[in-house]
């Protein structure tokens, strides 16, 4: 059961990286560059993560933080 539990958790994590992935391609296509509902999406994504362990908490989070530079930085990610 609790190895249910942590999987269920690292793919809530993984889903929520998914969806601010797709909002930042959306916003950066449109114009609207980092706008609230970025803010929103990231704000559930490092939720999401604080549920992990303290190590892959940190490395989503990184991903995290990446994809946000990289997409205010032009990249489509």
């Amino acid at each position: 059961m609790e190895h249910f539990d942590y999987m269920r958790k690292k793919f809530e994590c993984a889903s929520k990286f998914s969806e601010l992935r797709e909002e930042l391609n959306k916003s950066r296509i449109s114009g609207s560059g980092y706008n609230e509902n970025v803010l929103i999406k990231q704000s559930d994504f490092y939720n999401a993560c604080d549920n992990l362990p303290p190590q892959e908490r940190d490395l989503f989070k990184s991903f995290g933080t990446v994809a946000i530079f990289l997409s205010i930085c032009g990249v489509i990610i």
